[in-house]
């Protein structure tokens, strides 16, 4: 019968390279393989005709004879039942070895559509990162209920309505191409409308007076602050899109985005007059960035709440505010104002085929008289009243104007 005495005494007996094997004889089938280095038990089963041998573990691993002793009967149980457990310890290793797992799988749909624009592919890859990975990630991607689906975004619709609504978007998205990839049966998304509903649109415009409040509280923010604060009143630019803005991007009074630097995926040209550069340019620029580093801009937007008085609104909203203000302005067209905005401009097919003008001068002068209508708002009319961040920046000198 193997003993704890008895094993070490074999192994103490034994020279470098030598191992003995030792049968037990109260279970059958149970054995140790004694070297110099370690002790080893191995479990030996006849299935079919086939006699086979499979390792139980260590003895560092199972502790003590008698709980090797336990799982040699366990398997002893279980190979009279007509079970083979060597194959069952193989099948689960490779099971475990090929295994999809969500975050694999989610990998995969990112790189599997190459006409994605390089933003929209971050857009998706940063929502699941954030929201559905680190729960869900490791999980195998067919074992994902409906249920954990649900709670995942009842969870992000009590933080934010709008996030989960477009994060059900993309996950209705990946899952379809899962289930057309053949890698799930069927879609285990529940309801958008349940869920994830659209939410109501917002329609916050700021007022000319508030936006004079905003901009009067910008001047209590460090300067690269607000300079980026009052850049995103004199532009209606998207704030994610503003932040990125590189001195190399400056040409002849104007900034030109590049198209993977954009929402849309196509290239803007943003142009501002000498009254609103003066506004916008800092003196000590850090790096390629006209902003950088100015931190979180929801900390920045926090801060302007408090000092304007104003506490429901937000960046966006001066978008909002830009397009209803062209709007009722006499002279600034539709497709002027939605190329300011950098919007996509829908037409039907006739007038896709025949209308190729892009509306570049005509959004360049709405970006101007905007920019009139702010500089009337925050001086009165009296230019001196406003004093400018700072002095121009050498690196601006001679690209603006």
């Amino acid at each position: 019968m193997l003993t704890k005495n008895e094993l070490e005494r074999v192994r103490d007996s034994l020279k470098a390279g030598e191992r003995r094997l030792l049968w037990d004889t109260e279970v059958a089938g149970l054995g140790a393989r004694v070297s110099v280095s370690r002790i080893v038990f191995v479990f030996n089963y006849r299935h079919g005709r086939v006699e086979r041998r499979m390792t139980l573990g260590t003895s560092t691993e199972l502790g003590t004879v008698a709980a090797a002793r336990k799982r040699a009967a366990q398997l002893r149980l279980s190979v009279r039942a007509g079970n083979n457990p060597l194959q069952e310890v193989r099948d689960k290793r490779k099971a475990a070895e090929t295994r999809l797992t969500l975050k694999a799988a989610v990998e995969m749909w990112l790189d599997s559509n190459p006409q994605w624009r390089p933003n929209t592919r971050d857009l998706y890859r940063n929502s699941l990162r954030k929201h559905v990975l680190p729960r869900l990630g490791q999980h195998n991607l067919d074992s994902i209920t409906r249920q954990q689906w649900a709670r995942l975004l009842t969870d992000v619709r009590k933080r934010s309505p709008s996030t989960a609504h477009s994060l059900r978007n993309v996950l209705g998205g990946f899952v379809a191409w899962c289930v057309e990839s053949e890698m799930l049966t069927a879609s285990t998304l529940p309801s958008a409308a349940r869920f994830a509903p659209k939410p109501d649109v917002r329609e916050r415009v700021i007022t000319d007076e508030e936006i004079g409040r905003i901009w009067a509280a910008a001047d209590a923010l460090e300067p690269r602050k607000a300079a980026f604060v009052r850049f995103l009143i004199l532009t209606a630019m998207r704030s994610g899109e503003a932040s990125q803005t590189r001195l190399e991007w400056v040409h002849d009074g104007a900034i030109i985005y590049p198209a993977c630097a954009m929402k849309g995926g196509k290239e803007h040209r943003v142009a501002l007059n000498e009254w609103a550069w003066r506004q916008v340019e800092v003196e000590h620029v850090v790096g390629a960035h006209m902003f950088k580093p100015i931190g979180n801009p929801s900390d920045i937007l926090a801060d302007l709440r408090a000092g304007s008085g104003i506490a429901d609104w937000r960046f966006h909203d001066l978008r909002r505010s830009f397009r209803s203000w062209a709007a009722r302005t006499p002279s600034i067209g539709r497709d002027a104002a939605e190329t300011a905005l950098a919007h996509t401009i829908h037409r039907d097919d006739v007038d896709k085929a025949y209308q190729r003008h892009k509306f570049e001068d005509e959004a360049e002068a709405a970006f101007h008289r905007w920019q009139r209508h702010i500089e009337r708002l925050v001086t009165g009319g009296d230019a001196s009243k406003v004093v400018p961040i700072c002095r121009p920046h050498k690196k601006m000198i001679g690209r603006a104007f």
